[in-house]
């Protein structure tokens, strides 16, 4: 068949959607075939005639793994914030002007505003963010950083708004951009001034 094999395809889905469960469905399985899918990563390969109940099993057992990827993922991301929360409360213990920040913090929280927080790179601007997000009526949305810095101008577009799918090279479906993630909580952009004057103007 002309254009890409099964496996060219596997191996795409694999690097560009690392979190999908795939199966590899063939009529010309053989051991070699399943071992290269396996390492590609395949989460399992199957021949054909296939038997309908073991396909069954096996999309349940891929499900169950899908959902244990995202548990883990947020078990390490509630661990994450709990460790910057800890870093920030001794920085804040030790420093009268990290204290200083902070009564500020408390007072900017109170209010439904843009806050611009300006600093060094590594000098703690996620942290307070997080510190004023969490202190505001907001704080049980989500919490969304992005760093401007980190996309060249038209994946950072998409970064930000989000895509249909089709629509550029490479998007295989659609996907909400951070401002929808972020709905009703707090968008967090560092690094802001590293965004281009026309993304800026898309963003005001």
């Amino acid at each position: 068949m002309p254009g890409p094999s099964g496996m060219d395809l596997l191996v795409e889905i694999c690097d560009r959607l690392p979190d999908t469960q795939t199966l590899l469905l063939t009529a010309h399985g053989n051991i070699d075939t399943a071992v290269d899918a396996m390492k590609a990563g395949a989460f399992d390969f199957l021949t054909k005639p296939v038997d309908l109940d073991h396909l069954r099993l096996v999309v349940d057992r891929s499900l169950e793994k899908t959902q244990l990827v995202r548990e883990n993922r947020e078990l390490h991301n509630r661990l994450e914030q709990k460790e910057s929360d800890d870093t920030f409360r001794r920085l804040v213990r030790r420093s009268p002007a990290m204290q200083r920040a902070t009564r500020t913090v408390k007072q900017v929280a109170l209010s439904d505003v843009p806050v611009l927080l300006r600093g060094e790179t590594g000098a703690g601007k996620e942290l307070f963010a997080r510190s004023v997000h969490d202190r505001s009526r907001r704080h049980d949305k989500p919490f969304v950083a992005v760093n401007c810095g980190g996309f060249t101008e038209e994946l950072f577009a998409s970064e930000l708004f989000g895509h249909r799918r089709g629509a550029f090279t490479g998007a295989h479906a659609d996907r909400p951009g951070r401002f929808a993630m972020a709905e009703g909580g707090t968008l967090f952009l560092d690094e802001v001034g590293d965004m281009s004057l026309k993304t800026q103007a898309k963003v005001l």
